[in-house]
């Protein structure tokens, strides 16, 4: 029997929304890891985690409730 990975779509489903949201079609966020949230000059937005370099992308779609933070 061959087992199925998740989909994010499934995978956000069963976590908490108040403390997983997801920003982009590829990435969910932790609350707790994120540190701040970034405006670029050109309008896009991007969450800086908690004690890691990288950021994350946040798609059009999922800015209004990303201002939220």
């Amino acid at each position: 029997m061959v087992r199925r990975a998740l989909s994010l779509k499934d995978l956000g489903a069963q976590l908490d929304g108040q403390q997983f949201w997801q920003v982009h079609r590829n990435a969910i966020v932790n609350l707790a890891h994120a540190d701040w949230v970034e405006r670029d000059a050109l309008g896009h937005m991007s969450i800086h985690l908690k004690q890691h370099a990288e950021t994350l992308s946040v798609s059009q779609r999922f800015q209004a409730r990303v201002k939220q933070m």
